[in-house]
């Protein structure tokens, strides 16, 4: 099995298992990890998913002996990209629990969670350009939202690798630590989120998402009738 899942009460924890090839993930790794999210999100007690590894390193996206003969149009239909997607878009709250190596698709990956808390050994590194690809799986838009054109052409065009500290600097990743204190500063942002209602989460989330997308008028009309059912309940309380 290469991604385990488990549930601890309003958490589920989704496992990266290939250590023998750095998770490096080939389709039917993939076909585990859409099957673990789809669990995840069947399951309405749930309020985050926290998705890390087994072994020193996150993630080295696709593994190079199954694309080596990769059409555009396999790039186009790509399966990670329509997983990744479905985990940014997932009414519950995501964290990437990165050490050692984020690299292609697997930092792809970690953008597709909405926090990123990473030890000091984490690398990230986009380097499909090299090998004559793209990243594919929507590390490109979620780049450009957070640190605009022209650090995404450096990054994606110029392979430029990023340490831990200059990813938070740069506002990549929320937080820093030392490798033996991921599990627990992991554990501490679980502790925030957990003491916040489920329906505020989700609609925050959806809320930032959607905020730069140009589906903005829609979601001011959801958040204005959103904000007046709120104000219409005598059980909650809306601080303007």
């Amino acid at each position: 099995m290469f991604v385990k899942l488990t549930i601890n009460e309003s958490i589920a924890y989704i496992t990266l298992n290939r250590p023998d090839r750095l998770n490096a993930y080939n389709s039917e790794m993939l076909d585990e990890l859409e099957s673990a999210i789809k669990t995840v999100l069947t399951n309405q007690t749930l309020k985050a998913v926290v998705i890390g590894s087994s072994s020193d390193s996150f993630c080295t996206g696709a593994d190079l002996k199954e694309i080596a003969h990769r059409s555009y149009r396999d790039v186009i239909n790509l399966k990670s990209r329509r997983i990744f997607e479905e985990l940014y878009h997932a009414p519950i709250i995501s964290i990437a629990a990165v050490k050692g190596y984020a690299i292609a698709g697997g930092f792809e990956l970690a953008l597709a969670c909405d926090f990123i808390v990473a030890a000091d050994n984490a690398r990230f590194w986009l380097p499909e350009v090299d090998i004559g690809l793209i990243p594919a799986a929507g590390g490109i838009e979620r780049l450009v939202q957070r640190v605009g054109q022209n650090l995404t052409k450096e990054i994606v065009i110029c392979g430029r690798r990023l340490d831990a500290s200059e990813a938070h600097r740069l506002g990549l990743v929320t937080k820093t630590v030392v490798a033996a204190q991921l599990e627990d500063e992991v554990t501490a942002l679980l502790k925030i989120i957990m003491a916040k209602p489920a329906w505020a989460l989700q609609i925050a989330k959806i809320s930032i998402n959607e905020a730069t997308s140009t589906r903005k008028s829609v979601l001011n009309l959801f958040g204005r009738a959103f904000l007046h059912e709120l104000r219409a309940s005598k059980t909650n309380t809306i601080v303007d």
